[in-house]
């Protein structure tokens, strides 16, 4: 599949949700820097528009042990798109601040995750 949507993003690169999904499955397979590298094309294209990429990317720094630039990925996620936050996010920094070692900071958004749950 990702081969599919390289040879698609060759004909049409300005195809962004297919950045997305590539990135999507190149995090799930552990090619995180080219999971980093196809959501900072979403951020750069309209970084409001494509908010969730940095959700995304986020992740991708995390799982790749990059926590500093995790942590600055989702903070920003938070500054640009203050009206529509949604929960995962919340979960995404917690797991963050866990790998951190920021327990307090971590169990905040895991509340703030389950009162936008229920």
């Amino acid at each position: 599949l990702i081969q599919l949507l390289t040879e698609h993003l060759n004909r049409f690169p300005t195809s962004y949700i297919a950045y997305l999904h590539r990135a999507a499955l190149y995090a799930e397979v552990g090619r995180y820097e080219e999971a980093i590298a196809d959501n900072q094309k979403l951020i750069d294209h309209d970084e409001k528009r494509w908010g969730i990429a940095l959700n995304y990317q986020a992740e991708a720094y995390c799982l790749s042990g990059q926590y500093e630039k995790a942590l600055a990925t989702i903070n920003r996620y938070f500054e640009v798109c203050r009206k529509e936050i949604v929960s995962q996010v919340y979960c995404t920094r917690a797991d963050i601040y866990k790998q951190m070692g920021m327990q307090q900071e971590a169990e905040e958004d895991m509340k703030q995750y389950r009162k936008l749950n229920q």
